[in-house]
């Protein structure tokens, strides 16, 4: 297959891992080996498999410095997986080398890198890396770069206290998301507003965590993916003592033993099993605590209802 980089990458970073369909056909395609790495790297990173995802960054790293599109793209992916890796000092390390690297990256991807690197550096609250604007060097900004500069000014907004605010930018950057559409953009906006809005304003909490499962069942085969919802709409229906509890519980149990979720989600497995049904009793003391459960469950499906 006979195909440039840019249009190659174009759908993929339109619609994230949505556009795996695409990353599939071409890598059933002969194409360059170094563009293999990077595309399997990307297969491996929304698989959550970043131990491969990095052998295969660093594989093509070695075989492409001659191709400097493809070498930064690499890089940026690099500087993805040391972000799920928790690899603080290389992941600052790579962001200040692409930063001073920037006028050597092509145009044609730079955009491409602009939008990884604003948004991993954005999440990573802990890294203290210099938030100067060098993406504001290109005069037009991507609807999905501005999607991600939303989402940074949220959550520093709410870092800082200012809740309110921090939402605003969420509903700025639902609005781009849904009309990219931009799923992996979409789930992320309902995910953080339900969870900063738990406790205040806990109904309406989870009014924004049930839009954001069904966007996630919308668009995606397997939850895993982004997995985070499930735990934010247990926790709401937890504090609300909500009885689809259950059902969310019996979801999350399906992937017990996926060791992505094991490592990550440790802490929900075990509460789970509080909410695990025995259907082999039919019988409970009337105990004034089932009472009064009985009595709270009936007012918050009263709720929902008006």
């Amino acid at each position: 297959m006979n195909i440039k980089l840019p249009i190659l990458t174009k759908k993929i970073f339109d619609l994230g891992s949505y556009s795996k369909p695409v990353l599939s056909y071409l890598l059933d395609n002969k194409i360059d080996v170094c563009y293999k790495n990077y595309l399997r790297s990307l297969e491996y990173i929304w698989k959550r498999e970043y131990e491969k995802a990095l052998k295969e960054v660093n594989s093509g790293l070695k075989k492409c410095k001659e191709n400097k599109s493809l070498y930064y793209l690499l890089l940026s992916n690099k500087f993805i997986i040391l972000f799920y890796l928790k690899d603080i000092e290389k992941f600052k390390i790579l962001y200040n080398k692409i930063r001073k690297e920037y006028k050597k990256i092509p145009p044609s991807v730079r955009k491409i890198t602009n939008l990884l690197l604003i948004n991993y550096s954005l999440m990573n609250e802990d890294s203290n890396l210099s938030k100067s604007g060098f993406w504001g060097k290109d005069k037009e900004i991507s609807p999905s770069t501005k999607l991600f500069l939303l989402i940074g000014k949220a959550r520093r907004e709410i870092k800082e206290g200012r809740i309110e605010k921090g939402i605003f930018y969420y509903q700025k950057g639902l609005q781009i998301a849904a009309k990219i559409p931009h799923p992996s953009g979409i789930i992320t906006c309902y995910n953080d507003i339900s969870w900063y809005l738990m406790n205040e304003k806990p109904f309406k909490s989870l009014y924004y965590a049930e839009k954001g499962i069904y966007y996630l069942a919308y668009y995606f085969e397997d939850p895993k993916i982004y997995f985070y919802i499930l735990d934010t709409i247990f926790n709401i229906e937890r504090k609300l003592n909500f009885y689809r509890i259950f059902e969310t519980g019996e979801i999350i149990n399906i992937y017990k033993d996926d060791d992505f979720v094991k490592n990550k989600y440790s802490n929900l497995l075990n509460e789970i099993r509080k909410f695990e049904i025995n259907f082999d009793k039919n019988l409970y003391k009337n105990s004034s605590n089932l009472r009064n459960y009985l009595k709270k469950q009936i007012k918050n499906i009263k709720k929902l209802q008006n």
